[in-house]
C-alpha cells in the first residue's frame, strides 16, 4: 500500500468537495438562467401589451391611407399562448379583393414573426424585435407581412 489510509480519505473528500461544488455552481447557474428568462418573458409580454395600441393605430393609418380600397383589419389575441411563446395574435381583415389571415408569434425571447397563410401552408415573411421595436419597424414589419413593397 502506497499511500496511507488518510491520505487516500484525503484526495476523496477534496474531490467529493471538488464535484459538490460543481453542481453547486451548475444549479446556480441553471437558476440565473431562469430568472433572466422569467425576466425576459415579463419584459416582452409588457412590451408587447403596449405595443400591440402602437400596431392597431398603424392598421388605422393604413386603412385611411388606402380607403379606396376598403380595408378592414382585425387584429385579435389568440388566447393562452403556446409553450415558448410570449404572445399569439391573429390579424385578419381585407385588402380590397385580397383576404388577410396573418398569424403573428412573438417568442419568449421578443421576436414576433408574422405568417401570411396560403391555404394549407405558410410562409414566413418578417420578423422584428419586440423589446427594441419602434412605430417605424412595426410599419415596415407590417407592409412586409401585407406583401406591400
Amino acid at each position: 500500500m502506497k499511500d496511507s489510509i488518510d491520505e487516500r480519505i484525503k484526495r476523496f473528500v477534496k474531490k467529493e468537495q471538488t464535484q459538490v461544488e460543481k453542481a453547486s455552481e451548475e444549479a446556480q447557474r441553471a437558476q440565473d438562467d431562469k430568472s433572466r428568462q422569467a425576466a425576459l418573458l415579463a419584459q416582452v409580454q409588457t412590451k408587447w401589451a403596449d405595443d400591440t395600441h402602437v400596431i392597431k393605430a398603424i392598421l388605422e393609418d393604413f386603412a385611411e391611407r388606402m380607403v379606396t380600397l376598403s380595408p378592414q383589419f382585425h387584429l385579435v389575441d389568440r388566447g393562452a399562448p403556446p409553450k415558448g411563446a410570449a404572445a399569439v395574435c391573429r390579424l385578419t381583415g381585407r385588402v380590397g379583393i385580397n383576404q388577410v389571415a396573418i398569424d403573428l408569434r412573438v417568442d419568449a425571447n421578443g421576436i414576433l414573426q408574422g405568417e401570411q397563410m396560403y391555404g394549407s401552408s405558410s410562409a414566413v415573411k418578417h420578423t422584428v424585435n419586440v423589446v427594441t421595436a419602434d412605430k417605424a419597424q412595426y410599419q415596415y414589419f407590417i407592409l412586409r407581412i401585407l406583401g406591400i413593397d
